[in-house]
């Protein structure tokens, strides 16, 4: 069995100084498994010189609804009519008990809880995911594969239309 990374490229305008994030795109970004890298991001299975110490989970109220919608489940009284990323009461105060994950309120009802699955919540700016390229770069004399430089591609496009970026990240076993 591997780990595998799920991640998100998030915006904010600067010149609106906003304060909600909105995601690149409505789904996680399908990236490959490189263990370097992953250490490097946030220091998960392998090794290198430099990397970065996981920054853990970004509060629920500011993170994208799309990272929300990957990230945790909907409690529901009822799962037999819902989404597939549900759970009950009693599933997310078991994920609480045996994981440690976390479930919030609104209106002092419980409705989200951490899917158990996943770890190592972290994220990166814009300079410092630059930084993580080079590290990986320095350290195996190659450039990362494509999909983690189109993940900074995508995030120079923003950064050069005046929006503040990251990238948010987790992994699975």
């Amino acid at each position: 069995m591997g780990t595998d990374i799920h991640g998100f490229v998030e915006f904010r305008n600067k010149e609106k100084n906003e304060k909600e994030w909105h995601s690149f795109s409505y789904d996680e970004l399908f990236l490959r498994r490189d263990y370097v890298m992953f250490y490097i991001l946030a220091r998960v299975r392998s090794h290198a010189p430099h990397s970065f110490k996981p920054k853990g989970k970004i509060p629920v109220d500011e993170i994208s609804a799309c990272v929300k919608e990957a990230r945790m489940f909907y409690i529901e009284d009822d799962i037999r009519y819902s989404s597939l990323r549900s759970c009950t009461l009693e599933d997310a105060l078991e994920y609480k008990k045996k994981y440690g994950c976390r479930i919030y309120k609104r209106d002092k009802k419980p409705y989200l809880v951490d899917d158990p699955d996943y770890h190592t919540d972290s994220w990166l700016s814009f300079s410092e995911y630059e930084q993580a390229l080079k590290y990986y770069t320095d350290y195996t004399k190659k450039k990362p594969f494509v999909d983690y430089v189109a993940v900074y591609e995508i995030m120079k496009v923003y950064e050069n239309e005046n929006y503040e970026t990251r990238f948010v990240y987790f992994f699975d076993n």
